[in-house]
């Protein structure tokens, strides 16, 4: 009995084995491909998004061209947590609101060039409060979004930019407005990305470089061929989470400490589409693949922990407030 209990999991591990010998020899070669792209591989200051992934979050994101990643920023960048003892006291009565500047960096005037309507800009900000209150399911984290400011800049280098590169923060030097405390949201082409951004703990060194980048085309209300399944606007959720400090509920794999958060269970790599069932790792309960900090296609998203709120809470009061 026992034994046919595991042949399940045993093919899972046999299909992993092979799929990770197949990656190497992927790897492999588009290393040798890439040499010369050395903005993304010898930046200091890397996405949040590119951070301590495990293997198998580098390979799916290689092969699948899906959420937020299609290579990522490898960085040498170490994220600070609080220091014990130090964490701020929350509470459920927690409340901020956080400002907003969009900045809408377009190639022309079309739409398709990234001059996104301003309905868009007013509905994205709408799809922060409902997915952050707690209105698509989960927990009510206490933050809420504020427009303070939409400006828009036409500049193709810009609308192109890639992670950590000098366009990324020429852009950003000129354009970025307000303190730690306050969301800078840039529209762009993606440069083959979903979108990124940065933890809080990196603001007080360089806090020029902060804010979240995103696909135009991922806004609520998008139209755009090919971003279907990520257009209801929680590529913006996805990334503010990170703003915030939050980890991939990924995060290391199955490992003890993942992504820091009790109430969200290991899980091996990221979930792609909407994989219900999904069970990767020994721990108990199944992957968290409607939480907006997995790589699940926008419908499949629905929630914020209460650790996780919690963490977004201290982080923002310790490094941000």
């Amino acid at each position: 009995m026992r034994d046919s209990l595991q042949r399940p999991r045993r093919f899972r591990i046999a299909i992993v084995t092979l799929v990770v010998a197949i990656a190497a020899a992927l790897a492999s070669t588009s290393t040798a491909g890439h040499a010369g792209s050395s903005v993304l591989t010898q930046s200091s200051y890397s996405p949040a998004c590119g951070l301590q992934s495990s293997f198998l979050d580098s390979l799916a994101a290689r092969t699948s061209g899906a959420r937020g990643i299609v290579k990522e920023p490898v960085s040498s960048e170490t994220v600070k947590e609080i220091p014990a003892g130090q964490a701020p006291k929350t509470s459920r009565s927690f409340h901020a609101t956080i400002p907003v500047y969009t900045h809408v960096i377009r190639a022309g005037p079309t739409l398709e060039q990234g001059n996104v309507p301003s309905k868009w800009i007013t509905d994205q900000i709408n799809v922060l409060n409902m997915s952050y209150g707690g209105f698509y399911g989960g927990s009510d984290t206490g933050f809420r979004f504020r427009l303070s400011g939409v400006d828009r800049t036409t500049n193709e280098r810009w609308f192109n930019m890639t992670p950590g590169g000098a366009d990324e923060f020429k852009a950003k030097k000129e354009l970025r407005q307000g303190g730690a405390d306050a969301l800078n949201l840039y529209t762009v082409s993606g440069g083959g990305y979903l979108g990124w951004s940065y933890f809080p703990s990196g603001y007080a060194s360089r806090p020029s470089v902060d804010g979240v980048i995103m696909a135009f085309a991922s806004m609520p209300g998008s139209t755009i061929p090919g971003y279907e399944p990520y257009s209801l606007g929680f590529t913006a959720t996805h990334e503010a989470g990170h703003w915030l400090g939050l980890y991939h509920t990924f995060q290391g794999g199955c490992n003890a400490n993942g992504d820091m958060i009790d109430d969200t269970p290991a899980e091996k790599g990221p979930a792609f589409g909407c994989q219900t069932g999904r069970d990767t790792c020994l721990e108990n309960g199944l992957d968290p693949i409607h939480n907006y900090m997995d790589y699940s296609d926008d419908p499949c998203m629905d929630e914020f922990t209460a650790d996780q709120a919690e963490r977004m809470q201290q982080q923002y009061l310790y490094f941000r407030a």
